[in-house]
Order: structure tokens, then sequence, then C-alpha cells
């Protein structure tokens, strides 16, 4: 009978950094600010975000706009009836859970849960819907720390590959 034995490799790979919200301890949020994968991800979210905010405006067209000479004082008949609240509330929903799944995506981890509690993705923060103050603030830590990165490999890309590079076109050349 052979026995198998069970190595362990450490591969300490992740960047993740901690950063709290607002100085709440308890609002923590674990990013990798130097995940590269976020590029890819950016054209899935924002095709995403963009179809659910569509379907977000259109929740609240009216079917049909009412003319100055049609408009009268509203009667308990002109009111949404209990189905069609029921049916814009299970909408709504929808739309909320789908935006907190794109801005989720993006980032690639549960960041509205941590920003947000249980408060609507569609909340108004001066001007701006709540996922775009969001993204917004979330985002530049990436663009930042990406590109000090990328910086500092191609400061040591360039110090290894000095010696190789043909330095003939960097002489002047006289006749």
């Amino acid at each position: 009978m052979s026995k198998t034995t069970t190595n362990n490799i450490e591969l300490n790979i992740s960047s993740k950094r901690e950063y709290t919200i607002n100085g709440d301890k308890s609002k923590i949020l674990k990013l990798n600010p130097n995940d590269m994968g976020i590029i890819a991800r950016t054209s899935d979210a924002i095709a995403m975000i963009n179809e659910l905010e569509t379907d977000y405006t259109k929740l609240f067209d009216e079917p049909e706009k009412k003319t100055s000479d049609d408009i009268e004082e509203k009667t308990s008949d002109d009111m949404p009836s209990d189905e069609a609240l029921a049916q814009f509330s299970t909408k709504f929903k929808q739309l909320d859970a789908g935006i907190r799944e794109a801005v989720n995506f993006l980032f690639d981890y549960d960041v509205c849960s941590v920003c947000a509690d249980e408060g609507s993705m569609f909340d108004l923060q001066d001007g701006e819907y709540r996922y775009a103050v969001i993204i917004d603030t979330l985002m530049p830590l990436y663009a930042d720390t990406i590109t000090e990165e990328t910086n500092k490999m191609i400061t040591k890309m360039q110090k290894k590959v000095e010696k190789y590079v043909n330095r003939d076109h960097k002489r002047k050349r006289t006749k």
C-alpha cells in the first residue's frame, strides 16, 4: 500500500488591500487594486449597466401622456392597481439586483453590500446614482495602482534590457 504525501506551496500573490468606508471599521472592502482583470470586466459591466439603466428609465415612462385638457382631479379609478404596483416593485427589485451584480462583477468583490448595505443602487447621491458614486470612487484606486505598477515594471525591464539595446541610433552622425 502506497502513501500519498501532500506538500503545501505558499503562493503569496494576492495583493488585496483593505479599505474602510467613511472611517467605519465595520465596513471594510478587500480589493486587489493590481487586478488587471478589471480592464476586461469593465466593458462587460458597462454593457450590463447601460442595459439596466435603459430598463430603469422605461420603468418610469407613462403609457400615455395626458395633455393639460385631459387632466382632471384624480379619482381612485386613476390610481395604479395593486397588481400594477406589485409589478412595478418586482421590476424595480430586479433592476436594483442587476446593478448590484454588475458593480460587484466589475470589482470582483461584493462592494455593494459594504458600501450601501441594503440601500438601493438607484438612490441619488449629489445628483448621481449610488452605484455611479461607488464606481467613480473605486476606479481611481485601480487606475493609480496599475499605472504605478506598470511604471515600476517598465523601469525594471529597461534596466535589464539596456545592455542589449543597440545604441548606435543615439550617436550623432557626421558627414
